[in-house]
């Protein structure tokens, strides 16, 4: 009978040791699942980390390229674009006086501004790389991306004119007008290969007034008009892009705080 009951005690005190085992075993799985947890969150958190870094480092980089652009636009494109067409319209009323008021020499030199023209090329570089990387995404801001969408389709607009404008001098309205006259006489150049310079002011107004040169002369300034006028709206467009982008970057530096 003793030796029964000394059975069912062992018995019992391997039970209650298995039990306690099995709560040991489980809290250890328990302790495992949640360092790999923390773990996990941890290197979550420090690629998140590395990212907002990256975004930072991209929006900051915009910001200076787009301030730079932003600058030669103001300070030097529409500048220069705003002294061509007042030369042109000068050109314009001195030519259509039939008194001769500068020498021919001077209106030579103001016809100059209908022949040259300027071709902004703006530092995308900060943009261009994250495009390429991929890290574009990394921005994930509509406004901005649209943003950057208008000043594209602006500047595509503006250099069209640019392109029109070289066409015109090389191979369109202002060609086929100066192709017929000898070099020099419409205006000043480094070289002239002629005496045309010497001709007077009632033979370089007749020539100037004349339907090929009104023509040429006509289209350069409209060409003008329009490269003066997109640059203003590239200019809005580059000051909208970076507002967006002052407001992104401050917003990151409230949330890091």
């Amino acid at each position: 009978m003793a030796r029964f009951f000394n059975r069912i005690r062992i018995k019992a005190l391997a039970e209650s040791r298995f039990a306690r085992y099995m709560v040991y075993a489980v809290g250890e799985i328990v302790l495992v699942v949640i360092g790999i947890l923390i773990a996990v969150e941890i290197n979550n958190w420090n690629e998140e980390r590395k990212l907002d870094l990256e975004r930072n480092e991209i929006i900051a980089s915009l910001i200076e390229d787009f301030k730079y652009n932003a600058d030669k636009i103001e300070n030097d494109e529409i500048k220069w674009s705003d002294y061509q067409l007042s030369t042109m319209n000068l050109y314009f009323d001195l030519i259509e006086q039939e008194k001769q008021i500068v020498s021919t020499d001077s209106l030579r030199n103001l016809a100059l501004r209908f022949m040259r023209h300027s071709n902004f090329s703006p530092n995308l570089s900060t943009y261009n790389k994250a495009q390429s990387s991929g890290k574009i995404s990394l921005l994930n801001n509509k406004q901005l991306l649209n943003d950057i969408a208008d000043y594209f389709e602006v500047y595509k607009s503006l250099n069209n004119f640019y392109e029109e404008q070289v066409h015109a001098f090389y191979s369109g309205s202002t060609w086929e007008f100066r192709k017929t006259l000898e070099p020099g006489l419409i205006y000043n150049t480094r070289w002239s290969g002629s005496t045309a310079k010497d001709s007077s002011f009632t033979n370089y107004r007749r020539i100037m007034t004349g339907v090929l040169a009104r023509n040429a002369l006509q289209n350069a300034y409209m060409m003008e008009g329009n490269v003066n006028n997109l640059l203003r709206r590239l200019l809005k467009e580059t000051n909208e892009i970076l507002a967006t982008l002052e407001e992104m970057q401050s917003e990151s530096k409230k949330a890091n705080r």
